[in-house]
């Protein structure tokens, strides 16, 4: 397998012109069906799926592995992430903004799997050279939600 390195923020502004832009985290799980339960908030139904925030605990203990169908490299719009910003929990946007300096892009090859947190701050650009950049997504988890609350697709 092909072995690439990141690049980093400064060295893409100036070979490619851009940045991360927003950062994201991935703060919302999917679940069966809607059960209000204290500390699990801001509820909304994705493609007929209910997401629902979790406590962060929940979220730190998760893991997930994108496996890549196809080459994501500097001008097909890899992800870019803001190291080691999973362990600092939610992060404001405002904080966002200021570590995106840090920003490193992540290019995969095809048939390439980059493992990440759901609290780690990640964006892409839009590509400059459309193309495909299919990705599976699968989130692990190894406990079960309290209160009758069940993981969608358990």
């Amino acid at each position: 397998m092909q072995q690439v390195s990141p690049i980093t923020y400064r060295q893409e502004i100036e070979q490619y012109g851009f940045s991360i832009v927003e950062g994201v985290m991935d703060m919302t799980i999917a679940v069966k069906k809607r059960i209000n339960i204290p500390g699990f908030r801001a509820w909304l139904i994705k493609d007929g799926v209910h997401h629902v925030q979790p406590p962060i605990p929940i979220l730190e203990r998760m893991l997930t592995l994108r496996i890549h169908l196809d080459n994501t490299f500097a001008d097909n719009a890899p992800l870019q992430i803001i190291s080691c910003s999973h362990n600092r929990g939610y992060l404001k946007p405002e904080i966002i903004q200021i570590l995106k300096v840090n920003a490193v892009t992540c290019p995969v090859p095809c048939g390439g799997v980059l493992a990440m947190k759901p609290l780690l701050v990640h964006a892409s650009q839009p590509a400059r050279n459309p193309r495909h950049r299919r990705v599976i997504h699968i989130e692990f988890v190894a406990e079960e939600l309290p209160a009758g609350l069940e993981w969608y697709g358990s």
